[in-house]
């Protein structure tokens, strides 16, 4: 997260991806009870909070809309488990166009509609899923549970994106949406981000 920070900072980026695997290695390997998961949970907290630190010291904060989820829970130290804790993720949602404090049920097929609607692009035809949001307006947090069950945050995807550039950025994703690895791209195009 240092390294995310620094280049933040140098260069101020339109829009910025980290992934935190830490947390879903350790889990892997040793178990969602073990210290090594707790202390790897505790580790990724703490740099989410350094990373907010420092958009607030530069005064970027208000203007940053932050998207932090994760790909599954952590139940087992296997994949593809249908449990609730397996298939419960976190959605965590800062920024411009989120209404303070709010608790939605979503399904991980809202995802992608959400935040195309934040970024201020349409999501591709043939998306499933909502918007969560109909009238976005103000800057607050917002907390999704998808699933149901007791979260334990595994592989953490943070996207920021600062809003006076906001415009630049759906020009660049939408452009990213026709065009992924030279093929035309109808889903789940805002995964791609990090190879921006």
């Amino acid at each position: 997260m240092e390294n995310l920070i620094k280049i933040w900072v140098d260069n101020k980026p339109t829009l910025s991806f980290a992934l935190l695997p830490l947390t879903d290695t350790t889990g892997h390997i040793y178990g969602h009870e073990s210290d090594n998961y707790r202390q790897a949970i505790e580790r990724a907290d703490n740099a989410i909070g350094l990373l907010i630190s420092k958009l607030k010291e530069e005064d970027a904060y208000q203007e940053s809309l932050i998207v932090i989820t994760a790909d599954h829970g952590m139940t087992s130290t296997t994949h593809g488990s249908k449990s609730a804790g397996d298939m419960t993720i976190p959605l965590i949602l800062s920024g411009p166009g989120i209404q303070p404090g709010e608790l939605k049920d979503a399904e991980i097929i809202d995802v992608t509609p959400t935040i195309s609607a934040l970024f201020g692009l349409r999501a591709p035809k043939d998306t499933e899923g909502r918007n969560l949001f109909a009238q976005p307006a103000g800057v607050s947090m917002i907390y999704i549970a998808i699933g149901a069950g007791i979260i334990l945050a595994v592989m953490l995807i943070i996207f920021i994106v600062r809003r006076r550039s906001r415009e630049k950025t759906s020009e660049k994703m939408e452009d990213m949406s026709r065009n992924v690895n030279g093929r035309e791209s109808s889903r789940n195009y805002l995964w791609t981000v990090h190879g921006m």
